[in-house]
C-alpha cells in the first residue's frame, strides 16, 4: 500500500512502525522528537506468553516483543488493562509510516458530511446547500435506523425482508447522498481514476478491529454498530432502487464484512477491545465475504445484526448496578 504523508497533525493517531520490513507493529503516537517516540501500544500486542520474557518495570527501559515479531526497547512510564505507555527509541525504527491516517481521515470526513449532529458545520460549502444536506442526513439516518429494525425483526423470523416492505427515501434524495459518499469515496480511495475497493476493505477492517483510534475526533473513532450498520443498509438501499448499484455491490462486501470483524473485537462483555490484527483471521473474513453474492451478503448481514445485538443486550446487563 502507497505510503501516505499528511499535512494534518500526526500526534494522537495510531501509526505504523517498522524495526526490519517484516517486522511492523501499532503505535499510538502522542510525542515525537529526533531522538524518542511517545505514546502507547495495546497490551493485547505484547507476547506475553513467552517465558523469557521479564516483568516490565516500571521507569525503566524493558525489552519488549510483539506478536508481530518485533523486539524493541520500551521505557515504561504507565501501565493499565488496555495499553502500556512509554517511550520508543527513534533511531532503532526503520521507518513510521503514516498511512493509516489517511483510513482515520476518511472515517473523520464522513462523520462530519453524514451525520446529523455534525453536517451543520461543514464551512466548505454555501449555507443553503449545507442546510438542505442537514436535513437530508437526519432525515437519512432515521429512515435507514428504521429499515435496519425491521431488518432485525425479520432475521428473528429467519427472514430477509422485501423492498417493499421497508421505508425509502425520494429517489432524488438518495442518490444526491450516493453521490456525495462516493465522491468522499473516491478523495480518499482513487487509484489512477478508479475506486481501489481493496483500500476500502482495509480501512473498515482496520475500523472494525479497533485500530483507528484517534482522540481528535469526538468518540476517538470507536465502531458503534447502533449507526455503524447503517453503512451497508444503505448501500442495499442504493442497490434496490438501481442506483450505481455496480458500485455499491462491491461496496457492500467490505460493509458487512466490517460487521463481523467489529462482533468478534468484542469482548463477551460487550467491552470494545483494541487487538492487533491477526492477519490469518481477517484474511479468512476477505474470502468469506468476496465470494458472496448480494443475497449472500443480505443473510449475513442478518446473522450479524443479530449476533450484535446479543451484544447490546449484554453490556446492558454488565452496567447495571
Amino acid at each position: 500500500m502507497r505510503k501516505y504523508a499528511p499535512s494534518s497533525d500526526l500526534l494522537n493517531r495510531w501509526v505504523e512502525l517498522a524495526v526490519t520490513t517484516d517486522h511492523v507493529f501499532k503505535f499510538f503516537l502522542t510525542y515525537m522528537n529526533p531522538y524518542y517516540l511517545g505514546g502507547h501500544l495495546s497490551r493485547s500486542s505484547l507476547l506475553t506468553n513467552d517465558a523469557s520474557s521479564p516483568p516490565l518495570r516500571y521507569n525503566q527501559w524493558n525489552f519488549i516483543k510483539l506478536h508481530s515479531g518485533a523486539s524493541v526497547n520500551f521505557f515504561l512510564t504507565e501501565i493499565n488493562d488496555h495499553d502500556i505507555a512509554g517511550h520508543l527509541v527513534r533511531s532503532e525504527i526503520a521507518n513510521i509510516d503514516f498511512t493509516i491516517i489517511r483510513y482515520q481521515q476518511f472515517f473523520e470526513a464522513y462523520a462530519c458530511r453524514f451525520r446529523p449532529a455534525l453536517a451543520a458545520n461543514i464551512s466548505r460549502i454555501p449555507p443553503e446547500e449545507r442546510r438542505r444536506l442537514c436535513d437530508l442526513v437526519q432525515r437519512a439516518e432515521q429512515t435507514l435506523q428504521a429499515r435496519v429494525a425491521l431488518r432485525e425483526l425479520a432475521a428473528r423470523s429467519k427472514r430477509i425482508p422485501q423492498a417493499g416492505e421497508l421505508p425509502a427515501l425520494d429517489d432524488q434524495d438518495l442518490r444526491y447522498l450516493s453521490d456525495a459518499q462516493l465522491e468522499l469515496y473516491s478523495e480518499f480511495h482513487d487509484h489512477d481514476g478508479q475506486l481501489d475497493y481493496e483500500a476500502v476493505q482495509t480501512g473498515f477492517e482496520l475500523y472494525g478491529n479497533g485500530e483507528l483510534r484517534s482522540s481528535k475526533y469526538p468518540g476517538h473513532l470507536e465502531p458503534d454498530p447502533a449507526v455503524d450498520f447503517l453503512f451497508a443498509e444503505f448501500a442495499l438501499h442504493a442497490i434496490e432502487r438501481e442506483i450505481s448499484p455496480d458500485i455499491w455491490s462491491k461496496l457492500l462486501i467490505p460493509l458487512v464484512e466490517f460487521q463481523e470483524l467489529f462482533i468478534q473485537t468484542c469482548a463477551p462483555t460487550g467491552k470494545k477491545d483494541t487487538q492487533q490484527p491477526d492477519p490469518g483471521r481477517i484474511e479468512h473474513l476477505r474470502r468469506k465475504y468476496d465470494a458472496m453474492s448480494v443475497q449472500e451478503l443480505q443473510r449475513a448481514y442478518a446473522d450479524n445484526l443479530l449476533k450484535a445485538c446479543s451484544l447490546t443486550v449484554c453490556r446492558r446487563d454488565n452496567e447495571q448496578p
